[in-house]
């Protein structure tokens, strides 16, 4: 994971770790995505488009804000481009990176409508749990 932070960070694009990796550095669960890494940017498409040749765009995701998607060693970066988040400089392998913080994170996770949200069931499962973490 080290290394793949290390080319994200090369990138020059400010981003904010979210998603697992960041509920995994605030000791929510015990074990993060190894095979992804959650971020938000706030970043114009025609600037995010030039990090790789291989990013994906998506106008609209299932969190309602354009997105989009590559890989970078093996880890699919998933970014979500919407106004950044509160968050915690802190150290995470070693690197300083910025991280959602905690209550952005819950605030964030209660305030979904899981019966609302789009994507496949394993997808709407992993979201429940991650909203019961903060009830």
């Amino acid at each position: 994971m080290e290394e793949v932070l290390k080319v994200l960070k090369s990138q020059h694009i400010e981003f904010v770790i979210c998603g697992s990796l960041a509920l995994y550095y605030h000791n929510l669960i015990d074990e993060y995505n190894s095979k992804e890494i959650d971020i938000i940017v706030d970043t114009p498409w025609e600037v995010l488009s030039k990090v790789s040749n291989d990013i994906k765009y998506s106008p609209i995701t299932q969190f309602e804000c354009s997105g989009a998607g590559y890989f970078i060693n093996g880890v699919f970066i998933d970014i979500y481009n919407k106004q950044l988040p509160e968050y915690d400089e802190v150290t995470l392998f070693g690197l300083e990176v910025k991280v959602k913080t905690l209550s952005e994170l819950k605030n964030y996770y209660l305030s979904l409508n899981l019966d609302k949200l789009g994507g496949h069931e394993r997808f709407k499962s992993k979201m429940k749990t991650r909203v019961d973490l903060f009830k």
